[in-house]
Parts: C-alpha cells; structure tokens; sequence
C-alpha cells in the first residue's frame, strides 16, 4: 500500500482516538467484530470463539469497552453484549474499520507505538516514585 494512500486513513484525529482509547489488541479486534455485526448479540463465550481469544481476554476487552460506554449489555445470563453507536462516534469507528481493513500494519504500528509509549510513561512514574522525598521515618 503506498504510504499516502496509509496517511490518509489514518487521521490525526483516528490516531489520537487509538492512543486514548483502545489499549489492546483485544479490544480493537472486539469493537471492531461488535461494530460490523451491530445487529447481533455476543456473549463472551462467542466473542472468544470468533476472535480465536481465550475467554478471559475477550472478557477483559469487552468489560473495558463497556465501561467507556461503547457497547451495551443484557443482565440476564448469559450476559449478551451489542455495539452502541450512541456512545461513540460511528463516524470514528467506520474510519478506523477502513483503516485496519485496509492498511493493517499501519493501525498495528500506530497501536505498537502507543503501547511503548504508555509503558515509558509508567516506567518514569515508577521511577520517579522511587525518588520521591518522603518525611523522616517515625520511630516505634
């Protein structure tokens, strides 16, 4: 694929949404599967079982997804979950549809850098916490 044709589905505005928003793979491929079948009902048992994922992976993804309110789920057991256009932007799911369609390395190479990037900045905290100035211990 040439690499315009790659800048072009791959926005500023859709790599901003991939650094803030999805943290794993897991939870790109989940949103993604719920975005195209938006019309069915996925347990996690299915979820796990088209994405070839164990189930506490596809749980894990699909739990992270919900609480930033982009799918929705039954109560009931088993729980069902759907995609819910309401709580996100279709218009950024769709571009970011394209672009993992179309330009896969591109997204995962976008994904790859922002995952490097969290775990630096988790490294410099930690670090930096272990520096921090604290007050005289406190005999006894």
């Amino acid at each position: 694929m040439c690499g315009g044709v790659t800048r072009d589905l791959l926005t500023d505005e859709l790599r901003a949404f991939l650094r803030e928003n999805v943290h794993s793979y897991e939870e790109l491929e989940t949103l993604l599967l719920l975005y195209r079948q938006r019309e069915g009902r996925w347990s996690i048992d299915s979820v796990a079982a088209e994405l070839r994922l164990p189930d506490t992976l596809a749980a894990a993804a699909l739990g992270a997804l919900q609480a930033r309110g982009w799918i929705q789920s039954t109560s009931a057991e088993p729980e069902k979950f759907w995609y819910d256009a309401a709580k996100v932007s279709d218009e950024t799911v769709a571009s970011l549809a394209r672009a993992y369609t179309e330009a896969r390395f591109a997204v995962v190479e976008v994904m790859s850098a922002n995952a490097l990037t969290r775990l630096r900045s988790s490294a410099i905290r930690t670090f930096a916490e272990a520096f921090r100035l604290r007050g005289p211990k406190k005999n006894g």
